[in-house]
């Protein structure tokens, strides 16, 4: 009989198991809070590539996270945090 193969986990998950820490903090996922759409909370963001009223573009590790709508505003952006107000329309992942 031919025995069954187990799934092989991918290494950052072993790694996080081993760790014990949550597998999305293993990847760097970015970790985004949303208040109705009134606010937005952008933890871990990186580098402020583009910003204006309408459109806001935070670079992270391996992707950029765009945050488009109307009236926005930083109101915090240090630590790696990112806090916008406004009226959003719209969260995209590039």
């Amino acid at each position: 009989m031919r025995e069954r193969k187990s799934k092989k986990l991918p290494k950052v998950a072993k790694v996080s198991n081993a760790a014990q820490i949550p597998f999305d903090m293993a990847v760097c996922y970015p970790y985004i809070r949303m208040c109705f759409n009134r606010e937005i909370i952008i933890e871990d963001a990186g580098k402020l590539v583009h910003y204006d009223m309408e459109n806001v573009r935070v670079m992270q590790r391996k992707n950029t996270v765009s945050v488009t709508g109307r009236n926005l505003k930083i109101v915090f952006l240090a630590n790696g945090d990112l806090r916008v107000t406004g009226f959003v329309t719209n969260v995209g992942f590039e």
